[in-house]
């Protein structure tokens, strides 16, 4: 999906879920994201951690008409390279940096809610454990939020 698709999708209530661990590098760049955007968007927010599954009544609660991961994803490209994915490319084509992928957790909510499911991807250059995200991801960090702020504010 192209950005251009992705941008069109964005109306009515929007649900936007970051989702990484605070202490792998580049994996923690949801969180990054969220802090970035938190007060400065006209979305529901929540910092997921690693355990976006834990949130699921919450989701379903909130109701949105849109729902949009923003994730540190294996895409086997260059660091920092951000991709948008429909629903259906969740389901049938996405590497995880986390044991479990979204697909399951998408399906269990579509089950229970109408909704559209995005996911916006970020490459990472490491996942090792430590605080700080790369200089390419932070830059495509930064970029993404602007972007989130600039449409959804």
């Amino acid at each position: 999906m192209n950005l251009e698709d992705f941008l069109k999708n964005l109306k009515g209530k929007v649900l936007i879920l970051s989702v990484g661990h605070p202490l792998r590098e580049d994996d923690a760049v949801g969180s990054y994201v969220a802090k970035k955007i938190k007060g400065k968007i006209k979305a529901d927010l929540i910092n997921c951690g690693e355990s976006p599954e834990k949130f699921t009544d919450k989701i379903i609660q909130l109701n949105p008409d849109v729902l949009i991961f923003i994730d540190a994803v294996e895409m086997n490209s260059e660091a920092g390279s951000l991709a948008f994915f429909s629903e259906d490319e969740i389901n049938s084509k996405i590497l995880f940096t986390h044991k479990s992928g979204l697909g399951v957790l998408t399906k269990y909510i579509k089950a229970k809610i109408n909704c559209k499911v995005f996911l916006i991807a970020i490459q990472p250059m490491s996942t090792n454990f430590g605080h700080s995200l790369s200089e390419k991801v932070k830059r495509a960090a930064d970029i993404l939020s602007e972007l989130l702020i600039e449409k959804l504010s």
